[in-house]
């Protein structure tokens, strides 16, 4: 009965969404186009009707863009095929499952201080800790959800994939950067609100007289809110609501007002962070067969988006004048500032979790690339098996890797060319990071590194690693008694 009733809920919020009847599409000398008289009374209906009598609107770009907006609203919630599914929860098992994958999610955290501001961030954060947030990411968001916005199969191996997740302490972190991402996100907006009109206008005078640390982040501010809150025929802006529910007294708001400003912080967090579907390609959301092809990437591909909306666009576009490429070139120096900020002293506390020897360079430039899905490990593949075999490895789907990974090392075990801990198949195991990397195996390897970074016999680019920082962090070495 439950499932009966979960299911005509759903089929009404649908329904009030897009409407009753599929949009029909049309294709005119290979142009797509779509009938904008479909079910005008929808939420989305309204919308799309705007847009069609909106003189600014690329028309040809909105007649070959909707129907794929209106696919990934409405994609059936099918499931992948069990060999596909199985092999995707195999590679968050052997990745995921580890302390410092658990540790690798205050990597959110870079972003939200370069859009919130560092002490506000902080201050979210251990709020967070505390149980004191306005926002609760367990409360807004589905928690199963944690993993490239979709949700691990119920199977058996997905049930472990699920309790290695939650004993590694991965969701319990997941849902604190959420949560700290989103308060961060309120207090912003909450000072943010101090220069608006109760109308939804900028208070301009008082604006005027702010310093202009502050002047900048409220006209950020309002460009965001803005892109959000458009005014428009259909639909008028909800910004002098929002504005007045932010000036309100938290205790004293009623449930319309915190569902506006909550709603809007899940809409912020959305930036940088692929909560649902639509934050992924087209081709997983239509196809479950095709998710294999996104997994672990997910992240890193909203992030890059992030940036690329924030400054990458004003740095690398052929139109952007002077001036925009110095001002792109200024906001990405400060997002890299606060990735070295928060990264470095992360990637040591999983060093020292592991046992594991770290090098300051190596700490630094990871932290500043990252941004990017990059690291010093691509530049010894590059050199190990040549760029083209490194770019392949870069973009082959995850689960295929790790089985293809998985398949040689058995066989080098098999023949006999490696043991099992040269072959390196343990590291596939859940929690391996805990004992792996203080074998006498993978201590010997720290070693060869150490005297070959000391001793500068290296070449190409890793040798700049080398003159860096020759010799590793002392504290990661006495940690291993090397």
């Amino acid at each position: 009965m439950s499932q009966y009733f979960n299911s005509m809920l759903t089929w009404i919020e649908a329904t009030k969404f897009a409407g009753r009847i599929k949009p029909i599409t049309s294709s005119i000398d290979g142009v797509v186009r779509i009938d904008m008289s479909q079910d005008r009374r929808s939420s989305l209906g309204k919308v799309l009707t705007e847009l069609a009598n909106d003189p600014e609107v690329d028309q040809e770009l909105l007649y070959q863009t909707f129907p794929d907006l209106f696919r990934g609203f409405m994609a059936s919630n099918v499931r992948e095929l069990p060999i596909l599914s199985w092999l995707r929860q195999f590679s968050y098992g052997s990745l995921l499952v580890e302390f410092t994958s658990t540790l690798s999610q205050l990597y959110d955290m870079p972003f939200s201080a370069y859009d919130n501001g560092l002490l506000t961030t902080t201050l979210a954060g251990l709020e967070a800790i505390t149980g004191k947030s306005y926002a609760d990411a367990k409360d807004l968001l589905d928690k199963n959800k944690i993993i490239d916005a979709y949700q691990s199969g119920n199977d058996f191996f997905g049930d472990i994939i699920n309790f290695g997740l939650t004993v590694s302490g991965f969701r319990a972190m997941d849902q604190l950067m959420k949560t700290t991402t989103m308060n961060a996100v309120y207090k912003r907006l909450t000072r943010v609100s101090q220069y608006y009109n109760l109308d939804g206008t900028l208070n301009l005078n008082k604006l005027e007289k702010a310093p202009k640390r502050v002047q900048a982040e409220v006209r950020r501010t309002a460009t965001q809110l803005i892109k959000y809150m458009p005014e428009s025929q259909v639909m008028p802006s909800r910004l002098p609501e929002f504005i007045q529910a932010l000036r309100t007294e938290e205790g004293k708001r009623n449930e319309t007002q915190h569902d506006l400003i909550k709603g809007m912080l899940v809409t912020v967090l959305a930036e940088t962070q692929p909560l649902n579907a639509l934050r992924q390609p087209i081709l997983p959301t239509e196809n479950a067969n095709f998710r294999g092809v996104y997994t672990m990437k997910s992240f890193m591909v909203t992030q890059l988006d992030a940036a690329r909306t924030r400054m990458l666009d004003d740095v690398f576009s052929t139109e952007s004048t002077k001036e925009q490429r110095l001002r792109g070139m200024k906001e990405l120096i400060k997002l890299m500032t606060f990735f070295v900020m928060l990264g470095v002293p992360v990637d040591l506390i999983k060093d020292l979790l592991v046992g594991r020897m770290g090098y300051m360079s190596d700490y630094v430039f990871n932290s500043m690339v990252r941004v990017f899905g990059i690291n010093k490990f691509m530049f010894y593949s590059v050199r190990n098996e040549g760029i083209g075999q490194a770019a392949m490895d870069f973009v082959t789907p995850v689960p295929l890797a790790r089985v293809v990974d998985t398949s040689n090392q058995m066989s080098q075990i098999m023949q006999g060319t490696k043991t099992s801990m040269e072959s390196g198949i343990w590291r596939t195991t859940p929690f391996s990071d805990l004992w792996y990397y203080r074998t006498d195996t993978e201590k010997e390897k720290m070693k060869r590194q150490m005297r070959r970074r000391e001793t500068g016999d290296t070449e190409g680019v890793l040798k700049l690693f080398d003159v860096a920082s020759p010799r590793p962090v002392g504290i990661t070495r006495d940690m291993i008694g090397i």
